[in-house]
Order: C-alpha cells, then sequence, then structure tokens
C-alpha cells in the first residue's frame, strides 16, 4: 500500500508569527495494511510512514496511521470509508491534518480474498 499526496493545511492550523495563512505541503508515504474479512464487510488499518516536505517544514519524516471499511457488493467493486492521521514532527511542534475519505473500491486480480 502506498500513497503520494498533495496535503494544503488550511489557515486555521497553522501560523507563522503573523495572521493565519495556507501552506502547501507534500508527502510519500508507504506501508502495511492489514485486513479482516467479514463477508461483504472488509475492515482494515495501516500505517503509512515516508519523507515530507512543507512551506513551514522545509523536510523531514511523515506518518500516516488509519483504519477503514470497504462495503462491497461483488468481489471486485466496492464503496471505501477512511479515515487517517497526517502527521509530520517539526521543530518544537508538528504539523497535522486528519483526513476522512470515500471513495470506489475496484479490485485487479484474483489475489484478494
Amino acid at each position: 500500500m502506498g500513497e503520494v499526496a498533495a496535503h494544503d493545511i488550511g489557515p486555521d492550523t497553522i501560523s507563522t508569527g503573523g495572521p493565519f495563512q495556507r501552506k502547501a505541503a507534500r508527502s510519500y508515504v508507504a506501508g502495511p495494511k492489514v485486513m479482516m474479512v467479514l463477508g461483504p464487510v472488509r475492515l482494515f488499518g495501516q500505517v503509512l510512514a515516508g519523507g515530507a516536505s512543507s512551506d513551514v517544514y522545509p523536510g523531514g519524516f511523515a506518518i500516516q496511521p488509519g483504519a477503514g471499511v470497504d462495503f462491497t457488493r461483488a468481489r471486485s467493486v466496492g464503496v471505501r470509508l477512511e479515515v487517517d492521521d497526517w502527521i509530520v514532527p517539526g521543530h518544537g511542534g508538528y504539523l497535522s491534518g486528519p483526513r476522512l475519505l470515500c471513495g470506489l473500491v475496484v479490485r485487479i486480480g484474483s489475489g484478494h480474498p
């Protein structure tokens, strides 16, 4: 499991000593995912980690723990609900960007239960 993402950290989360401003952040993360299949429901948890760069912290480490559920109507098509938190530790603080995601899941191949 991996993800390449561009996060736009909103004005209510970052202060650079003056007024709140929008700041861009990018991460390149990958990591393990565990899944439990309960009939048409697939529960999963993951911990992704990797590099990050932002306007506030120029380079560093990112970690993105998360969990979710896939609801499948057929073996290879379903709907995903996921929540995760993108965390970048920095100089005396950290950036954090919790997310709630909803999407279509299309499984390719026969390796998935």
